[in-house]
């Protein structure tokens, strides 16, 4: 995965993402190294990649899952019109 596939938009968070990057500095690498692998196409543990590849060619939502074992399990969404991607907390949902 080298380049981007996919337009990101606004890049949000809820309150809790947000403090909790600002209060871990690993974390906040963490969501934007996750960040990173969204927008090349790398969906990280998701359950349905070719969902997401199909949404890439129909401009559906686009749906990833990051687990570590030092950090929280982390989703992000890409809405389907494309202006704004969501990095949270699956509790967040």
């Amino acid at each position: 995965y080298s380049s981007q596939k996919s337009q990101s938009g606004k890049p949000t968070a809820p309150r809790a993402v947000h403090y909790h990057m600002g209060e871990t500095p690993r974390f906040a690498a963490h969501v934007r190294a996750c960040f990173a692998r969204h927008s090349r196409g790398d969906w990280g543990e998701c359950k349905d990649p070719e969902r997401n590849e199909q949404a890439l060619e129909n401009g559906a939502r686009i749906f990833s899952v990051y687990e570590h074992g030092a950090h929280p399990t982390i989703w992000i969404i890409t809405e389907a019109d494309r202006s704004s991607t969501t990095v949270l907390y699956p509790s967040d949902y």
